[in-house]
């Protein structure tokens, strides 16, 4: 029985808040990997950006990262690209990342979509498309065969 007294409904309130907290943090099953998979690369992209200006604005001078003649060396500038991607990766995929993409989940998928109804019915509408683009191409390709057989006769 609930009590009409303040405290009680405060502590229900808190309760209900809880549990609405975290069903919200294991809603993200219900995003489609497609979505998940497009905001951990915008933040790859976003966090090697970062990277490389913060790297363009270091001094290379006496580091021993110029090349000979204090030149820039290509073999080096190739060498750092691909760390400070490995480094952007490496930092996206850590503990959730910097947060970004839970700000581009939230724009792209929000709260009130990530649910099993929404989830199953994007999978049969994205298995429905795949099964309309496999028709056409088999429609398109016995057209294109009925045309060979009239240009062979």
């Amino acid at each position: 029985m609930i009590e009409e007294t303040g405290p009680v409904k405060f502590k229900i309130y808190g309760q209900q808040q809880a549990i609405a907290n975290r069903q919200r943090a294991d809603d993200t099953q219900y995003i489609p990997d497609e979505y998940k998979a497009f905001a951990r690369d915008q933040e790859k992209q976003f966090v090697q950006m970062m990277l490389e200006q913060m790297n363009n604005s270091v001094p290379k001078n006496g580091l021993g990262l110029e090349g000979e003649n204090g030149g820039d060396n290509s073999a080096m500038n190739y060498y750092n690209s691909i760390l400070t991607s490995e480094h952007a990766d490496v930092m996206s995929k850590k503990d959730g990342g910097l947060g970004v993409q839970k700000m581009i989940l939230d724009q792209l998928y929000p709260h009130s979509r990530r649910n099993p109804i929404a989830y199953n019915a994007y999978l049969e509408q994205k298995n429905q498309m795949a099964e309309g683009r496999a028709h056409a191409r088999a429609a398109s390709s016995r057209a294109l065969q009925n045309a060979k057989g009239v240009a062979n006769e």
